[in-house]
């Protein structure tokens, strides 16, 4: 639901922002950082 109002949000201004792309930056290291420390958890 969350994603889908940003999406939506994200949409009406600027399709990348520099805040929007560092958010996406950082969350696709924490989910990196998260798989490689915990393999078990897939």
């Amino acid at each position: 639901m969350w994603d889908e109002g940003h999406t939506r949000r994200g949409k009406r201004r600027k399709p990348r922002t520099g805040c929007a792309r560092i958010a996406a930056m950082i969350a696709q290291q924490t989910r990196n950082w998260w798989w490689t420390a915990h393999p078990a958890a897939h």
